[in-house]
């Protein structure tokens, strides 16, 4: 497949259709490459488990979290607690307020001290850090008197959730061909020890949030605390909390910070996209004070260049992968059971017949009439569909809408040196680009 295997496989099935087979050693692949398609597989139950390799499978205890966990009884009860008690509209609206506000505020203090004394900024080094501190806020809230090592906990588990990001798509030809399992890999060993730390990590911080002086069950300060209201209920149990937990920061750093780079990156190299996104904003918010979220619906051209930068790079080409319990048909195609699943993401959001010129960089094509004018099914899917669709969307978006008004409402961005930087695709868990820098000036 290459460096660069989602550009293989869209050479493959542009060829051979929307529903394409391949033998990947044992395992019988299928990509999906159209988004009705696709909406109408991943809306089975029969295409709603996972396939996860050994590595990944150390990582996710065996498929004891909700992202890798088999479709069921359990599963839809972790959904329910996703979508009903940490990302309903009132507790994002809380947490942003409380949490997320104030370290995209820490980031913009950082680029001004960049601005000021003339340095370059690495978006490949700031916008994690920064996205990695707001999510684990989030879920922790803010250290108390009397917890020393709760930063040293952060910073552990923050540097074993960066390792799982490097080493969770490494290859492991057993997973394909089962024949090879008697060959070492270290890999899969160092995985096991990896998540056995991180359990340990995160069951600690959970007892130290449990234990904090004047806790109210009721009055919620993080997202943990509102898991340790229903564990305090006997909804849930210790796992269930620590699955949850674990899932927020594997599921929402990596993500969140490559499509924030991506998007800064691409601005950069087009000032005339910067200048119409400046304008925006000045609109609304010309002095100091960046734009008030109240206000969020009142910027439609930096939304689209957020949802643009989605699309053109796309940071998650097969998203995370189906597997089939039995025979399915789609499209007149079966599926046999047991066949890895892939919604082929990259593809759809590449294709001309849903996208015109699909190449270039259009963000207005997210506006007004051409948004109007799509298919009834969404041909832009960065956080995938049907059933194991992504609970964290609302969250991910409020988060990028954040950093970007901020990063926009006060500086000016362009390549460091002259010229326009690379935007070549690095392949990994996520798609990012490599690492670039920044001259970062000032506007108030």
């Amino acid at each position: 497949m290459g460096q660069l295997p989602h550009l293989s496989v869209h050479q493959i099935t542009r060829k051979y259709g929307d529903v394409c087979g391949i033998k990947l050693g044992n395992v019988f692949t299928v990509f999906i490459s159209h988004p009705q398609l696709l909406n109408e597989a991943f809306s089975k139950t029969t295409v709603s488990d996972r396939w996860m390799g050994e590595i990944m499978g150390a990582l996710s205890g065996g498929g004891a979290d909700m992202v890798f966990m088999n479709y069921g009884d359990q599963w839809r009860q972790m959904r329910r607690y996703a979508n009903h008690d940490l990302f309903n509209t009132k507790r994002l609206a809380q947490i942003r307020v409380e949490h997320m506000e104030q370290v995209v505020a820490e980031l913009v203090d950082d680029l001004k001290r960049c601005a000021a004394e003339h340095e370059t900024c690495e978006p490949s080094i700031l916008i994690p850090e920064s996205n990695a501190e707001l999510i684990f806020r989030c879920c922790f809230g803010l250290p108390q008197e009397r917890e020393e090592g709760f930063a040293e906990s952060r910073k552990a588990l923050l540097d074993i959730t960066f390792w799982a990001f490097e080493n969770a798509s490494a290859t492991n030809p057993a997973d394909y061909l089962p024949l090879l399992s008697f060959l070492p890999n270290n890999a899969v060993g160092k995985a096991q020890e990896v998540a056995a730390d991180r359990d340990r990590l995160i069951d600690d911080l959970i007892d130290t949030v449990r234990q904090r002086p004047g806790r109210n069950a009721n009055a919620p300060t993080c997202l943990l605390d509102v898991m340790l209201a229903k564990q305090e209920l006997g909804e849930v149990d210790q796992p269930t909390v620590r699955y949850m937990m674990g899932d927020m920061l594997a599921a929402g750093i990596d993500t969140t910070a490559q499509t924030l780079a991506w998007t800064l990156l691409l601005v950069a190299n087009r000032p005339a996209v910067q200048q119409r996104i400046h304008e925006e904003i000045d609109a609304i918010a010309p002095g100091e004070e960046p734009p008030d979220y109240a206000k969020r619906g009142e910027l439609p051209y930096l939304e689209a260049v957020l949802l643009e930068s989605m699309r053109y790079r796309t940071i998650g080409p097969f998203a995370v992968p189906h597997k089939a319990v039995e025979d399915t048909e789609i499209d007149g195609f079966r599926i046999p059971a047991g066949s890895q699943v892939l919604a082929n993401v990259y593809s759809i959001h590449n294709d001309p017949r849903f996208w015109d010129r699909p190449d270039q960089f259009i963000p207005q094509r997210h506006i007004g009439v051409e948004k109007s004018e799509r298919k009834k099914y969404s041909t832009l899917v960065p956080f995938s569909v049907g059933r194991r669709q992504c609970p964290g969307q609302n969250f991910a978006m409020i988060s990028m809408w954040l950093h970007l008004t901020r990063i926009f409402h006060g500086f000016q961005l362009s390549p460091s040196s002259s010229g326009l930087l690379p935007e070549d695709e690095v392949f990994g868990l996520t798609v990012s680009p490599k690492p670039y820098k920044l001259t970062v000036t000032a506007r108030h």
